[in-house]
């Protein structure tokens, strides 16, 4: 099996990516996972209260097998986090 890990800009937000060539989720709805425990919701969960409407966090069955990951949450800097902070 490989790992394939990517991170890239669009739009103004950074999207991340985990992907394997493994047996996928199995299930025709991958997204039927968040329901089978505490970690994937409670990672949802946090991703928008600290982002809204702003993130989005997917789980896939990939075409050619395996599954994919996918964490797009908008771009802040260093700069722009002190700013906001004050």
């Amino acid at each position: 099996m490989e790992l394939l890990v990517s991170a890239h800009r669009e739009n103004g937000s950074l999207i991340l990516q985990v992907c394997d060539t493994g047996a996928g989720l199995g299930e025709t709805d991958p997204s039927g996972v968040f329901g089978r425990g505490v970690g994937l919701s409670n990672i949802r969960d946090r991703l928008v209260q600290l982002y809204g409407d702003g993130q989005q966090f997917s789980i896939a069955n990939r075409p050619s097998g395996g599954a994919e990951v996918t964490l797009r949450v908008p771009i802040r800097t260093a700069s722009q986090s002190s700013v906001e902070s004050e």
